[in-house]
């Protein structure tokens, strides 16, 4: 094998190159060479070379200490436990499975001539009796006892045997006529009448002869016996030497192989010792640029601890600063507390006088309003006022009321409003929203345009004229109640708006001024026959809905049915700009949680009724599924087009009669 040339400009003159050119390949460079050949892969040629020198430096120490160098079949040996490993292998070649192995890497094995027999419940003694030695006692506990025998079993049964202690029919019979065996029950037949007789040999005297009589009946049965035995160890003495001799075959051919594997081991291993003498200048000039790098941080960080030395410097300076602004601070600050404490005994004094000039104003505010709400009503029984009119009259009473607030704020000793101050302010707002009402919501054709659609919800649902009451929660002007009328249902309304009250009641119409939640509460179980709402609940608080439902559940007879109408969030143009049009919304709820609410409190058969007709729906197509980006824009145009009002359609259950009689 060739060895580095010492003059070669890789070497560098340094120790471990050195080692390499007196001493060759270490068996570690060789263990490194046979893995990359048995792996087909190629190492990192960097840690390769360390790993040398590494390896190098050893070797040299270890000649200078006089430690002799392996031998060939040392190095042979850790070979065949590097290959076993590359295979899967165990490294001891006697733990060494042969399942684990390739076929063509198996050795021949030796097998017994009498095959183990399989689990059966019968048996004959002559199969039972067929194994030898340890064959013999292993088949014993495995057919008799269906499990393996412990070592202390094995050993007491194979020394009797061995000793001629006991005979095969004897242990059989020990084993099968035990009480673990008899629990078993396996069956050998013709084993009883030879353990019995074996078993009476040991008799005195009597034995002796009954041992005599068995001899001679058997003797005829010996010598063919025995001729049997004959045969079968010449067929195994027969297969132990075949067997030997594949063995001794197998390992020739081994050894041929692994001779031609390390020829060609050597060969790489030269080839890389080539390469990383070529390599060796760049790990040396890589090395000096590392040490380059490490020299300019050690400068940076001397740098760094300079700035860090400046900046303790400032720090010091500020925090002496800071303690001088404080000790002003504390100063002035006793000053403010004593200028601020003159200041507020003036405005206390000064306060007590103005509230004295207040409760005068107060009370003067107070007679101008009762003056000017007595105007207003008289002009809204009359009915000859104009909408303008009704709008000063509201600008100069929202004037009036704002004053005498902002009076009773600046005075804490004023008394409260009275009650028709309050009663003034809620008839105000009720025509100021009527006013609202008859600029956005459409008239009264529209509405009734609208509310006719749940005819048909009614006729579904089994609810004909004459069936029953048919209650409209905050009826507004009416035009439900109307609809409701000219179709033969007996209707009655509810509402707070004052002003709408009355306008539904010159119409001929039952209505109730009277909150909804409190009014329900007033009607027996099971007396109404439906519920409407259409645009209420979105002015509730969610605890006052709530109640709402649990009442109209209670009111409503078996089967009867509710409908609430809403505006519908999920509108682009409703959620975001329309719902907001009306101040005294309160939120948006969308379709799936007025349903689920619904449902929580007692409906069923919840379902949302999407309204679109006489509603203003935006007339825009949707665009051809060819046209670039037409999903996202077709998208956009559901999210405008959608139903700008939806209904909760519900019926209260059947099962809630017997209930309903009980409350």
């Amino acid at each position: 094998m060739n060895h580095p040339d010492p003059a070669h400009p890789g070497s560098h003159g340094d120790k471990p190159a050195a080692a390499r050119a007196s001493l060759g390949p270490s068996l570690e460079d060789l263990m490194a060479r046979i893995r990359l050949e048995l792996t087909g892969s190629a190492e990192d040629a960097l840690q390769t070379a360390r790993a040398s020198d590494e390896a190098a430096t050893e070797r040299v120490e270890t000649v200078g200490s006089g430690t002799a160098a392996l031998s060939v079949d040392e190095i042979m040996e850790r070979v065949r436990r590097e290959l076993k490993r590359r295979r899967g292998g165990a490294s001891d070649p006697a733990t060494a499975s042969s399942a684990q192995l390739p076929a063509e890497d198996r050795l021949p094995r030796w097998q017994p001539s009498a095959a183990p027999l399989p689990v059966q419940p019968t048996y004959l003694l002559a199969d039972m009796l067929r194994p030898s030695d340890d064959d013999f006692v292993d088949n014993a506990f495995r057919i008799l006892l269906r499990r393996q025998a412990s070592a202390h079993e094995k050993a007491h049964y194979l020394n009797a045997l061995r000793s001629n202690g006991m005979g095969k029919v004897e242990i059989l019979g020990t084993i099968r006529f035990s009480d673990e065996g008899m629990q078993h029950g396996v069956h050998v037949d013709g084993l009883l009448i030879p353990y019995k007789l074996h078993r009476w040999r040991r008799i005195p005297i009597l034995g002796g002869f009954l041992a005599m009589g068995i001899a001679l009946v058997r003797l005829p049965r010996l010598f063919a016996h025995l001729q049997k035995l004959e045969a079968a160890s010449a067929q195994e003495s027969q297969q132990v030497g075949r067997a030997l001799n594949e063995l001794a075959q197998a390992a020739e051919t081994r050894q041929a192989q692994l001779d031609d594997r390390l020829e060609i081991l050597a060969g790489l291993q030269r080839r890389v010792q080539a390469q990383l003498s070529e390599q060796m200048p760049a790990l040396a000039n890589t090395i000096d640029h590392l040490h380059r790098q490490l020299e300019a941080q050690a400068s940076l960080s001397a740098q760094i601890e300079a700035k860090l030395e400046q900046l303790e410097q400032r720090e010091t300076a500020m925090t002496a600063r800071l303690e001088s602004v404080r000790a002003e601070q504390v100063g002035a600050h006793a000053q403010l507390e004593r200028q601020l404490g003159t200041e507020l005994s003036t405005m206390t004094a000064r306060l007590e006088s103005v509230r004295a000039e207040q409760a005068g104003a107060h009370a003067q505010l107070e007679s101008q309003l009762g003056t000017e709400l007595s105007a207003m009503a008289k002009i809204i029984a009359d009915g000859t006022g104009v909408h303008r009119t009704i709008h000063d009259i509201e600008r100069r009473l929202m004037a009036l009321s704002d004053r005498m607030s902002q009076h009773a704020a600046a005075s804490p000793a004023a008394a409260p409003p009275g009650p028709g101050e309050a009663q003034a302010s809620f008839g105000l707002l009720d025509a100021h929203y009527v006013s609202f009402e008859d600029t956005f919501r459409g008239t009264r054709d529209d509405i009734k345009t609208r509310a006719g659609h749940y005819l048909a919800t009614f006729r579904n649902a089994g609810v004909e004229a004459g069936d029953g009451l048919i209650l409209d929660l905050g009826c507004g002007r009416g035009e439900w109640l109307e609809v409701l009328s000219e179709n033969g249902y007996a209707c009655r309304g509810v509402d707070m708006n004052s002003v709408m009250v009355s306008e539904a009641q010159a119409l001929g119409f039952d209505v109730v001024e009277q909150d909804a939640v409190t009014y329900l509460r007033s009607l027996g179980s099971g007396s109404v026959s439906a519920i409407t709402s259409m645009h209420l609940v979105e002015h509730l608080p969610y605890e006052v809905l709530v109640r709402l439902l649990d009442e109209a559940l209670r009111v409503l007879r078996p089967g009867g049915v509710l409908i609430l109408e809403t505006p519908n969030p999920e509108n682009l143009t409703v959620g975001s700009y329309w719902f907001y049009m009306d101040p005294t919304h309160r939120n948006p709820i969308p379709p799936p949680l007025l349903q689920w609410v619904v449902e929580a409190r007692g409906f069923e058969h919840a379902e949302v009724d999407r309204l679109t007709l006489n509603r203003g729906v935006f007339d825009i197509q949707p665009m051809s599924e060819d046209v670039a980006g037409a999903s996202q824009i077709n998208k956009i145009v559901g999210l405008l087009t959608a139903a700008p009002d939806y209904a909760i359609v519900a019926r209260k259950p059947c099962l809630e009669a017997a209930r309903g009689q009980g409350t």
